[in-house]
């Protein structure tokens, strides 16, 4: 897929990211819209903001707070992923190590995740400069919003 698109090396920070150009559809994937630190969800959204066509979408995925609830693993032929050393914090903060292993490689990952209802993630958009939210999965973590 990548083949067919035009590219260029950035070197920056996503909060700190600013083209000169806007586009079409802006991703932000891997949960980063649940970053405990509200000053950098904030700058994570003025990037896409910044960065979106006033006819484009933004497509975000969010933490699902499921999938933290207790320790598990998960197998695929090709994956294992194993989620433990949960923690809930307070302020609703889920904290949990994911570790992964693929053809014979593991690496682990810590991962804090700040937890949103609906309506408090929606009104988050809206400070942010974004409109109308559509859940594309039943378990609301894949939406999309524009600009209004």
């Amino acid at each position: 897929m990548l083949a067919h698109v035009p590219t260029e090396a950035v070197c920056a920070s996503i909060e700190e990211l600013r083209l000169d150009r806007r586009f079409g559809v802006v991703l932000m994937m891997s949960f980063l819209i649940n970053a405990p630190d509200e000053a950098v969800r904030r700058r994570l959204l003025a990037t896409c903001v910044h960065h979106v066509r006033p006819d484009g979408v933004v497509v975000l995925q969010r933490h699902d707070r499921a999938s933290f609830a207790e320790p598990r693993v998960m197998e695929r032929p090709d994956h294992r992923l194993e989620i433990h050393e949960v923690d809930h914090l307070p302020g609703d903060i889920d904290a949990a190590t994911m570790t992964h292993t693929v053809a014979g490689r593991t690496w682990s990952q810590r991962v804090v995740v700040q937890n949103f209802t609906d309506d408090a993630l929606e009104i988050l958009l809206a400070e942010a400069g974004l409109g109308k939210v559509d859940y594309l999965t039943p378990d609301h973590t894949w939406l999309t919003t524009r600009l209004p």
